[in-house]
């Protein structure tokens, strides 16, 4: 419920005012429906499908993948002088060794395990997305509250200056115009965080009439998680090395070509007048006779290939590290900022200050709103500091990828599962 100023000042006056200014600009909180951030995530995360990789991934589970002993049969005829009585006729059978079965079974397990990598990067983003949404819902929440206080103490310090102009009251020009200027400011604002939070809540598919997510998780509790993590043991074990498996696998095939020796075997008929019918058979066979050189450019090419994702897999270790590093030092310096912030203004001591004078009828009731001003702003800032350790903290478990670890809700303070 919001009282009139303006109309308190006219059955009261200025001094039974001052007692009654705490209701004035303190706004009454209606009964808070809070959301639960495990089921928004089990909603959208616990449904969530990635069709295309998910086709590419049943291909390989589905089919052999394995090569066979016969790489291919052919049949071949022709004909010498033009005499179909000396028509020959030919079978080729080609085949697979041993060692290049095995290097092309490891192969296609790396380009699975490759496609399995997209799908969990995929799920990442996706999962990373959803949890960037809750964390706006509930900052831009706290930032509503902020504005509407802030437009309500705004809308009291021009209902008083307005009584003093029509009581002949001296007051400052300025101080009106400015007070006039923020009012119309916090009107628009009002008006950009409540599209802003329809907007979120049509994403995320939740009701309006909630305005709060129970069980959130505290400040202490995210420098916990962090500095559990060890930054160079993690980037290790998140390291996709699916790249580095696919080139060995590729070097081992090209090695496995150069090493083959049997080529093929081939059954051949020819019709022949003064041979008998088993005498018109042959048998053929292919042996290659394996030296360095064989197959050397294409082994080259593979070799080069591997040190090249050797070499990218180590720097993107290295950045992954820093990355961590760096999210994980940004977070404890906010820390430190938000715990300096608070600690002086409880020094200041204004919210006591406010307390104390409140039913002083020696100051005004515009010191008053002035001194709550002042308060609000004190607290725009400790919420600012707070959204950017929020959001270095889905940016560090989006690097470290504990959101795909298990299905921990790493927004709950006691890391609920979904």
């Amino acid at each position: 419920m919001i009282i009139s100023l303006t109309d308190h000042i006219n059955n009261n006056g200025l001094t039974k005012m001052i007692v009654f200014i705490f209701f004035l600009v303190a706004a009454r909180t209606p009964a808070i429906g809070q959301l639960s951030s495990t089921d928004i995530l089990s909603n959208h995360i616990g449904k969530m499908s990635d069709k295309v990789y998910n086709k590419n991934i049943s291909y390989f589970e589905s089919n052999n993948m394995e090569l066979s002993t016969v790489n291919k049969i052919g049949f071949r005829t022709e004909t010498e002088e033009m005499d179909v009585d000396q028509q020959k006729y030919m079978v080729r059978v080609n085949f697979n060794s041993s060692a290049i079965k095995n290097a092309y079974k490891k192969l296609m397990t790396a380009t699975k395990n490759e496609y399995k990598s997209l799908q969990s990067q995929n799920e990442l983003r996706k999962t990373t997305d959803i949890y960037n949404l809750i964390v706006k819902w509930q900052i831009a929440q706290k930032e509503k509250s902020i504005i509407n206080e802030g437009l309500l103490i705004q809308t009291d310090i021009q209902n008083v200056l307005n009584k003093m102009l029509i009581n002949g009251m001296k007051f400052n020009m300025n101080e009106w115009l400015n007070n006039e200027n923020n009012i119309s400011d916090g009107k628009s604002d009002s008006i950009s965080i409540l599209l802003e939070i329809k907007n979120l809540e049509n994403l995320l598919k939740i009701n309006d009439n909630q305005n709060n997510i129970a069980n959130w998780i505290s400040i202490s509790k995210i420098n916990e998680i962090v500095n559990t993590i060890d930054e160079s043991t993690i980037a290790q074990t998140i390291m996709n090395n699916v790249a580095i498996d696919k080139a060995k696998a590729e070097l081992e095939l090209e090695k496995a070509e150069g090493k083959k020796w049997f080529d093929f075997a081939q059954v051949q008929y020819q019709q022949e007048n003064k041979l008998n019918f088993q005498k018109e058979f042959s048998f053929g066979a292919s042996i290659s006779i394996p030296y360095k050189a064989r197959n050397k450019t294409k082994i080259n090419e593979a070799t080069l290939e591997l040190y090249e994702q050797d070499y990218k897999s180590q720097i993107r270790q290295t950045n992954k590290e820093s990355i961590i590093n760096n999210l994980k030092t940004k977070i404890r310096n906010l820390t430190k900022q938000l715990t300096h912030y608070t600690e002086t203004l409880n020094k200041m001591g204004l919210q006591k200050t406010y307390n104390s004078v409140l039913n002083n009828a020696s100051v005004s009731p515009l010191e008053l709103l002035n001194i709550k001003a002042l308060i609000l702003k004190q607290k725009k800032k400790t919420n600012k500091i707070k959204r950017d350790i929020f959001f270095r903290y889905i940016e560090f478990l989006k690097e470290t990828e504990l959101l795909l670890s298990s299905k921990v809700n790493y927004l709950s303070n006691n890391l609920e599962t979904y």
